[in-house]
């Protein structure tokens, strides 16, 4: 057919399918296409389709509520949320749903302390060497190979004292009530330094030299008592610092101090008893193989460490007793309620009576040294520099 008969057949077919379908698609409301609900009118401007993604975590709604992405937008990242076709928005939004109030946030102490609960253990700088307890100090003074050191008021390492030590051996004090001082025994050269509390804190006033090196150092009342390897004997009046030498037994390895008489037990394995006053050698005993510390309790009993068959002897003025303890005992603290031995991986206790007690306690490091602060409490020592107080572990105990 001609063009223009055949363009005039085009627009006639064109229209008769819009009325058999209802109508110009031009025409389909939009409600119909998903776009706005069918009570919707538009007298305001539509919302833009942007919405936040941070949370401030105000738990309490703002004043004016924005539009936020209906769950099945799928939480799109901050500030685009690629809103689907059908996700409402509106320019009349549902009221705002307020956070939710979260827990608070528990932050654990960050310097625990020793002085609450027993087992905190602390470390110190150096190989451990010994402990002691001052009658006016609530803790124990550290010995270690880099000086004695204190444990401070949290419970961790506090200030350390150095010079003048050289050489640290052994650190010993007076554990009566109010004793303020500590001594500290050196080799190299032999000498003993006294450090003493004040009102501003410890330091060193006063220093003796030695003839020889010291092995041990034991301290009471107004004495200081070290015996030395070549077997002399030394003991420093602690008021003026004067001296006086006796001689002692050979190769001794630990010295306690009683009421009237000195003990040291030596590696020849022989337990002697020295008079306080005089000097003088009073008795001598044999102990168990490799003794390693001794010991005096309140009742005058004496009681010597033998790690060479994991043995305790128990010594009164009518017989002696010998109790196995565990492996490789080291070192021993009477303190007056019971014997602590120092064994592998923890702690022994004895009654006064020389009966075990049970269960031992156990620690995480073995003892090298045991002492008693001035509120009784019993602290260990292990070789690496740790410092664990130990008992009482509860109220009562």
């Amino acid at each position: 057919m001609p063009p223009t008969t055949r363009n005039k057949w085009l627009v006639l077919s064109l229209g008769l399918m819009g009325v058999t379908l209802g109508g110009p698609l031009a025409c389909v409301p939009e409600e119909e296409a998903g776009l706005v609900g069918p009570d919707e009118a538009e007298t305001t401007p539509r919302a833009s389709g942007k919405v936040s993604g941070k949370v401030t975590g105000n738990a309490s709604p703002a004043p004016s509520p924005s539009p936020t992405a209906s769950p099945a937008s799928g939480g799109g990242s901050a500030g685009n949320t690629g809103v689907n076709i059908g996700a409402g928005i509106s320019d009349d939004p549902p009221p705002a749903t307020p956070l939710p109030t979260l827990p608070p946030v528990t932050v654990p102490d960050p310097t625990p302390t020793p002085f609450g609960t027993a087992g905190q253990e602390v470390g110190f700088p150096g190989e451990g060497l010994a402990l002691t307890g001052l009658g006016a100090l609530p803790y124990p003074l550290v010995l270690t190979t880099t000086g004695a050191q204190e444990i401070g008021a949290s419970g961790f390492a506090g200030t350390r004292f150095g010079a003048p030590i050289s050489t640290p051996v052994a650190i010993a004090a007076d554990p009566a009530a109010g004793s303020r001082s500590a001594w500290i025994a050196s080799s190299t050269p032999a000498h003993l330094d006294r450090l003493t509390m004040g009102t501003g804190g410890f330091g060193f006033d006063g220093s003796v030299t030695l003839p020889a090196t010291p092995s041990a150092l034991a301290a009471s009342g107004d004495e200081v008592w070290a015996p030395l390897v070549d077997g002399r004997l030394v003991r420093v009046r602690t008021p003026d610092l004067t001296t006086a030498a006796f001689t002692g037994p050979a190769r001794p390895v630990a010295i306690a101090l009683g009421t009237s008489r000195a003990w040291i037990v030596t590696r020849d394995r022989v337990l002697a008893e020295i008079d306080r006053t005089t000097g003088t050698l009073v008795a001598t005993s044999s102990t168990g193989p490799d003794p390693v510390d001794v010991a005096v309790d309140a009742a005058g009993t004496v009681w010597v460490a033998c790690a060479g068959d994991d043995t305790v002897s128990r010594h009164t003025s009518s017989a002696s007793q010998t109790l196995s303890v565990g492996p490789a005992p080291h070192a021993l603290l009477a303190d007056g309620r019971r014997l602590w031995v120092a064994v592998t991986g923890g702690m022994a206790t004895l009654t006064p009576a020389g009966e075990r007690e049970s269960p031992d306690v156990t620690l995480r490091f073995s003892p090298v040294d045991l002492a008693r602060d001035a509120t009784g409490r019993i602290w260990a020592l292990g070789s690496a520099g740790q410092v664990q107080w130990v008992w009482p572990r509860k109220a009562g105990e």
